[in-house]
């Protein structure tokens, strides 16, 4: 596993050297050196913080390993529709002309985080979702229906009083669990607004590696977009982390 890990971090390097942002760069800082030393420095170290980027990314037409094998379906297709519309955005970044290369280089960063993001998320509704249903809530229901039967025909003030308790700690597990299954309503409502979200940008980043500027009047910027997802994301997903804790 080490010996995989070390080949894989050395191909990702070696990619980053001959990328060819890193090597518009490198040309650069020898032709700033030449006329002044004093601003080579600022490009070396941009230099250097591109290639360690370069580097952690998934290579031309690789895939970011994500095992979502385990994930309930329901979940796996909205975390899909996202990912698949970052690895395209990803993908055509990767093969714009060098010249718009630097330009790009913040919206694959953020894209990056985004899907990191919604892998988390999408980690956290699955164990949301095998939770729920190894509770299963009719069972909930008719335990409290028959409590609360029991309790119209209790004629002793200390049973009816330990019933009617029983009965109010399961009203709390339904109200609780209704929290939760909402919970779950809004990973699925925010996945569809993230797949339409990605889905839109994926048409913005392809019209600015041909070329075309953005329409500032009706546009936002790709960089500003990604970061407000990447906010949602992680505002929901610690809102679905306390909701489990709390059941534990």
């Amino acid at each position: 596993m080490a010996g995989e890990a070390d080949g894989a971090r050395g191909r990702g390097i070696l990619r980053a050297l001959v990328h060819p942002t890193s090597l518009v760069l490198a040309a650069a800082t020898v032709g700033v050196t030449i006329f002044s030393s004093t601003l080579a420095l600022p490009v070396v170290v941009l230099w250097a913080v591109m290639v360690s980027y370069l580097a952690r990314r998934p290579g031309k037409g690789q895939r970011s390993i994500m095992d979502v094998s385990a994930l309930p379906p329901t979940i796996q297709r909205g975390l899909a529709e996202v990912t698949d519309a970052l690895d395209e955005i990803g993908q055509m970044i990767d093969e714009a002309p060098r010249d718009q290369q630097v330009l790009f280089a913040g919206i694959a960063a953020e894209a990056d985080g985004v899907r990191e993001s919604v892998a988390q998320l999408a980690t956290t509704a699955g164990n949301l979702h095998n939770y729920l249903a190894a509770t299963a809530g009719d069972d909930l229901s008719t335990q409290l229906a028959r409590i609360e039967a029991d309790v119209e025909r209790a004629t002793d003030p200390e049973a009816r009083g330990e019933l009617e308790r029983a009965a109010t700690d399961l009203r709390s597990q339904i109200a609780e669990r209704e929290g939760l299954m909402g919970s779950l309503e809004q990973y699925q409502a925010m996945m569809r607004g993230l797949g339409a979200s990605t889905g839109r940008l994926r048409s913005t980043v392809a019209r600015m590696a041909a070329g075309h500027g953005l329409d500032t009047e009706t546009e936002h910027s790709p960089v500003r977009e990604l970061d407000e997802m990447k906010a949602s994301v992680s505002a929901l997903e610690e809102v679905m982390q306390s909701s489990i804790m709390m059941q534990q």
